[in-house]
């Protein structure tokens, strides 16, 4: 074993003492910047704010670019459905002309959760409106789409009626990371056909190519547009191919391969101090923290002020409903167990509490994790993606405690609403009531 470890030793000295490593490395941190704007922000993969970036990048704002990136988006989206000269989609040929020979010269308003529409792009001079809804994570809900078409329908009609109002050209744009199709909705009438769907690479790939023509622009708007791009690369929302070939020169070598499966292999998470950390916290707020099992301090339950309080004066039984926390691989997950319909009052007040934390980036699938799931009950929750909190730097390590604390806070403030409910004497039926445990849950890598 000693051996071993003294051969793994020097393996991991010659790699790091290896002059061409070290001048790759230094390429691949010079490839992303020291300092990032957005990524201060808190930005992360949040759906609302790579909105907000997308709709000051469309418009013409004080990028001074007037909607040259916007143009290229949908020349590229059009592109994207495999457009070409002999296409018989006549939406599609329209797309195109639009987005390099508009009629007139546009008139953009951009308007953003219009009617819960992420992003909303007007051209009254050349009657255009683009729908655009924008999925970082997020899984898509059921009806959604159809609701916008059903909005835009009555908002923007495509042909005149008996008013004389004016016709719209009508595109809707399905924006994700990979480019996946929007799931059907209907059978006779799938958002696949009407949805045109959209990847932040091409994003990436404008901004790229903006960067590199040294337009003349304001610096501001220059460090806005590279920290965007640098966010969606560290984000791993899209990928950057020149970052994946020199990663490739390290990885493509044998003689480093040993080394790197060392390195990684021995990679310090965080995990432990982190969930130090949060238990003083939780006991500085004065919540109980119930271990639930002995061997280790990273499965544990919270019992909050608020919760102990109803669950004594309603005298409720236990491990009807329970919410909690895990980190399983690359995610961390805010879940949620119930008895279906018994519990709906408190759910909906937790659920529209929750919204108000930015933490649900995408849906908690099924067999998220390896958790214990009774037959009678139902599991769903939100997850985030742990890649943007790097446990091992104490300032993200913070604010993900900080959210979990949060989320903590807001769940006891709905058992505080149902108690004030309760002593008014509503109707039992009303305040649908059982206990909560809130449970961090750390399963290894």
């Amino acid at each position: 074993m000693a051996d071993n470890t003294e051969k793994d030793l020097q393996e991991v000295q010659a790699f790091i003492y290896n002059d061409e490593v070290q001048s790759t490395l230094e390429e691949i941190n010079n490839h992303l910047l020291p300092i990032n704007v957005l990524e201060i922000s808190g930005m992360g993969n949040q759906e609302i704010k790579h909105s907000n970036v997308l709709a000051w990048m469309f418009g013409d704002n004080q990028h001074q670019l007037d909607d040259q990136i916007l143009s290229k988006f949908l020349g590229k989206v059009a592109e994207l459905e495999g457009i070409n000269a002999d296409t018989d989609d006549e939406n599609l040929k329209k797309l195109r002309h639009y987005a390099y020979f508009p009629e007139n010269k546009r008139d953009i308003t951009i308007k953003r959760e219009w009617k819960h529409i992420d992003l909303l792009i007007e051209d009254k001079a050349n009657k255009v409106v683009i729908a655009i809804e924008n999925k970082v994570w997020a899984e898509q809900s059921e009806h959604q789409l159809k609701d916008y078409e059903n909005v835009i329908d009555n908002e923007y009609p495509k042909k005149q009626d008996k008013e004389n109002k004016v016709s719209w050209k009508r595109y809707y744009i399905f924006l994700t990371p990979d480019g996946r199709d929007a799931k059907m909705e209907q059978e006779q009438n799938t958002a696949q056909e009407i949805w045109l769907k959209a990847d932040y690479q091409i994003i990436y790939n404008i901004l790229k190519g903006i960067d590199k023509s040294n337009q003349d622009i304001p610096e501001e708007a220059k460090m806005i547009l590279k920290s965007y791009n640098d966010l969606l690369i560290k984000e791993n929302i899209v990928a950057s191919q020149e970052l994946q070939e020199l990663c490739a020169k390290i990885w493509s070598q044998s003689k480093y391969k040993n080394a790197l499966n060392i390195l990684i292999k021995n990679e310090p998470n965080g995990v432990a101090e982190f969930l130090e950390s949060l238990r003083k916290k939780l006991k500085n707020l004065g919540i109980r923290i119930i271990d639930l099992n002995k061997n280790t301090e990273t499965y544990f339950a919270i019992e909050t002020n608020n919760y102990k309080k109803y669950l004594e004066k309603e005298d409720i039984e236990e491990q009807s409903i329970r919410f909690g926390f895990y980190v399983v691989k690359n995610s961390i997950a805010f879940w949620l167990e119930h008895n279906f319909g018994e519990y709906a009052g408190l759910l909906k007040e937790i659920k529209e509490k929750l919204n108000e934390v930015e933490f649900n980036t995408r849906k908690l699938q099924k067999n998220h994790a390896n958790i214990y799931i009774p037959a009678n009950k139902i599991v769903e929750g939100i997850a985030d993606d742990l890649g943007k909190y790097n446990l091992t730097d104490k300032n993200k390590a913070n604010e993900l405690s900080d959210k979990l604390i949060e989320i903590a806070k807001t769940v006891d403030n709905c058992f505080n609403s149902l108690l004030q409910k309760s002593e008014k004497s509503l109707p039992i039926q009303a305040v649908p009531c059982s206990n909560i445990l809130l449970a961090y849950r750390t399963l290894e890598k």
